[in-house]
């Protein structure tokens, strides 16, 4: 653990050399341009925040009715036969440091139930496990602190991120598979957190600009857990 720790302290000034210029710093894409929240109508609403980096944010599409937070809450509406608010806090600079100071300015009373879809902007980064594994604990356990559940949903296979090319790639992947087997370890240590595989199927997108089809089919993935926690409290 200490020799993995030192090899990606030393490689990690060269790795964010090559992520600058290996063309990861993609042309703009689209971005939800509304108001950052969704409700599906129905009686006796779950309301639920996501909160999260570039997979949460909506890349590709312009309103986030279209985004995974129109999808999150009419899938969950149509699962559980009520209504559904779903707010976002997404940004792509959102990482392990900054995580918990972002849920503390949510107004997390109101919510039910919290989605963490986040980690890739840390795996890029090489984040230290240590740095990623202290911001995750401090964010479940604010969670925790005012009874909000949390489903922790894994890194997907990065891979299978059109975005993330060629060498960077195999790097990134192991990067991110040390922090999935934390976020299982943290579920396993608290009452309140659950923890989702997410293994969506390759994106047919190019690069950034998702299509509302895809984000339905992650809502697919992650709705049918957050339901159950929804269930459960």
């Amino acid at each position: 653990m200490v020799l993995r720790g030192l090899t990606s302290a030393l490689i990690r000034p060269f790795f964010a050399t090559y992520v600058q210029v290996s063309g990861m710093h993609r042309p703009f894409a689209p971005l939800p341009l509304d108001a950052p929240t969704f409700t599906a109508p129905g009686l006796l609403p779950h309301r639920v925040l996501l909160i999260g980096d570039g997979l949460a944010m909506g890349f590709g599409v312009m309103s986030y009715g279209l985004a995974l937070p129109g999808h999150l809450a009419r899938s969950l509406s149509e699962l559980t036969g009520r209504g559904a608010v779903v707010d976002v806090v997404a940004e792509e600079d959102i990482d392990a440091r900054s995580l918990a100071d972002r849920f503390e300015a949510a107004p997390r009373a109101r919510y039910d139930a919290v989605v963490l879809m986040f980690g890739v902007t840390d795996a890029i980064q090489l984040t230290s496990l240590e740095v990623w594994r202290r911001g995750v604990r401090s964010f479940v356990d604010r969670a925790a602190g005012v009874g909000t559940p949390v489903v922790l949903v894994a890194l997907p296979p990065i891979r299978r991120l059109p975005s993330i090319k060629g060498f960077a790639a195999g790097v990134i992947q192991r990067h991110a598979a040390l922090f999935n087997r934390e976020l299982l370890r943290i579920s396993k240590q608290s009452s309140w957190a659950t923890y989702l595989p997410f293994n969506p199927p390759s994106e047919q997108d190019p690069e950034r600009h998702r299509s509302s089809k895809t984000y339905q089919a992650w809502a697919a993935l992650i709705v049918p857990a957050l339901a159950q926690v929804l269930g459960n409290n």
